[in-house]
């Protein structure tokens, strides 16, 4: 019962999302659109992947959870809405955020693509100091010892 409401609601997103692009404008900016997806989508995945290894998770791991969540939210598009809405993006800034945001939604299907690609071809050839890549840590969490209560 759920799904083609899910299929009716999610045609109406995309429908949306279609509506809210300027095509002028990404015709007119592709270059910049471009360098500032690569830049948003590529610095997120850095930035998560370096948090993730600093805080000791294997690198397979940082690397997969930094990939999943590298694309730009929807939500993105209610916060750029607030912005131009309170005045803090200018109009220019706004169509700007909203080329990112759909270009980053329809890309990240590719992304997720040439991540698994990445991963079956060159994850496995790489090793550091003799060490499988996957299970390279910057360092080893130590366990917590469980305490008694009132201890």
């Amino acid at each position: 019962m759920a799904q083609p409401v899910q299929s009716i609601l999610l045609f109406v997103f995309f429908l949306s999302v279609g509506l809210l692009i300027d095509l002028q404008y990404l015709r007119e900016h592709a270059m910049i659109i471009g360098a500032a997806l690569v830049v948003v989508t590529g610095g997120k995945t850095f930035l998560n992947w370096l948090l993730m290894m600093l805080s000791g998770e294997r690198f397979l791991i940082a690397l997969k959870t930094s990939l999943i969540i590298s694309p730009v939210g929807e939500f993105s598009f209610v916060i750029a809405g607030t912005g131009l809405a309170v005045g803090a993006l200018s109009e220019e800034g706004y169509k700007l955020a909203m080329a990112v945001i759909a270009m980053s939604l329809l890309v990240s299907p590719l992304f997720f693509l040439f991540a698994r690609v990445f991963h079956r071809r060159a994850l496995g050839r790489f090793r550091i100091m003799g060490q499988e890549i996957e299970d390279v840590r910057l360092w080893t969490p130590k366990p917590v010892a469980a305490q008694a209560p009132g201890e």
